[in-house]
């Protein structure tokens, strides 16, 4: 009875001490598994990987995740459970499924990437497989692989690009523009036209291709003298301009650019009747100013490095238009009556 219980006690100890041999041997040959993709993707690569390693007697762990982080990859975690080898299967990206896989030692990594073709998924997941597998058995029989650490820092996470260049601060750009501009000015058609001279002060963004640059710009017109004659009555029309425009630049191409502005100023007007009968009369002389809002559009030609050809179209609108009315004997009547709008054209050139 003793010689049996001895027998007994003897077998079972064997059985314990294979047992934990086992387990310990099934823990140490297995393979950590990270896949990142939707829930189709992912769980169709698991199935292929834990077919193929599991042909060399390897246990596969299989974990799920959104996508594969650098740093999981290249910094080792001291509390990670042993392992034949720790993978990292990437199919988060359209074009091509990327493989990870480190040694027990967490001392070299391999980097495969495997393109991928629309409508052939499957053979991508297949070849990701089948290099997961022959790197195990590779590692079970004691080679190398991949790259050190180091070196798979740079490929993984590659440093940063420098940072651009810091952008030019702004500054502000004048220009000097001469112009001669004529402009219909009542129902008659009378044109009033004279020289104009401007200066513009503008955000500098750099050459004129550039994006659209805001300015402001101040013009002054002298105009010749006009004379509208109703026989027996006339009166001549001196007048100067005055205008303050916000303009906006735009680059058109090259050589060309469009300018186009809105602003307001005043008309100086002198007028002085002329008559030639005694039977007429009309109002003295009279200065005043008279309110104007003024819409432009000019296209520009970049001639020269200090010359711009500019011709275009300015709009004026008058809200407080008068009259000149004189009498003729009986009769009153309209000797100039200015328009409310009034269309021209400028022509001219600037240099900054």
């Amino acid at each position: 009875m003793k010689r049996g219980a001895s027998v007994v006690v003897f077998s079972s100890c064997c059985s314990l001490v294979l047992t934990t041999t086992a387990a310990a041997q099934s823990i140490d040959r297995a393979v950590d598994v990270v896949i990142a993709g939707d829930d189709s993707q992912a769980a169709q690569m698991q199935g292929v990987a834990e077919e193929l390693v599991q042909r060399l007697g390897v246990v596969t762990r299989i974990a799920r995740a959104q996508h594969v982080e650098a740093r999981d990859v290249i910094v080792p975690r001291p509390a990670a459970p042993a392992a034949v080898a720790r993978a990292w299967i990437d199919l988060t990206q359209p074009e091509r499924a990327t493989l990870y896989l480190v040694d027990e030692q967490w001392e070299r990594i391999l980097i495969r990437h495997v393109p991928e073709t629309r409508g052939k998924e499957e053979l991508t997941r297949e070849e990701v497989g089948h290099i997961l597998e022959t790197a195990v058995d590779a590692l079970l029989h004691g080679s190398r692989i991949g790259i050190t650490r180091e070196e798979a820092r740079s490929s993984i996470a590659p440093s940063p690009p420098p940072p651009p260049p810091p952008a030019r601060p702004a500054t502000v750009h004048f220009e000097g523009g001469v112009y001669y501009a004529a402009q219909v000015f009542s129902t008659d058609a009378a044109l009033t036209h004279g020289p104009l001279v401007s200066l513009l002060a503008a955000r500098d963004t750099g050459p004129h291709t550039g994006p659209v640059r805001p300015g402001l710009m101040l013009t002054a017109q002298v105009r010749f003298p006009v004379e509208v004659d109703q026989n027996p009555v006339g009166v001549r029309i001196d007048s100067g301009a005055f205008r303050v425009l916000a303009v906006a630049d735009r680059a058109l191409g090259e050589k060309i650019s469009l300018r186009l502005g809105l602003g307001g100023g005043v008309d100086l007007l002198h007028y002085a009747p002329r008559i030639e009968s005694s039977a007429a009369s009309a109002a003295p002389d009279s200065t005043f100013l008279e309110p104007i809002l003024q819409a432009t559009g000019a296209m520009r030609v970049h001639l020269l490095r200090e010359a711009v050809l500019s011709a275009g179209l300015a709009l004026d609108f008058a809200p407080t238009g008068s009259r000149y009315i004189a009498v003729v004997g009986q009769e009153t009547r309209v000797v100039l009556s200015e328009l409310a709008v009034r269309p021209g054209v400028v022509v001219g050139v600037t240099t900054p």
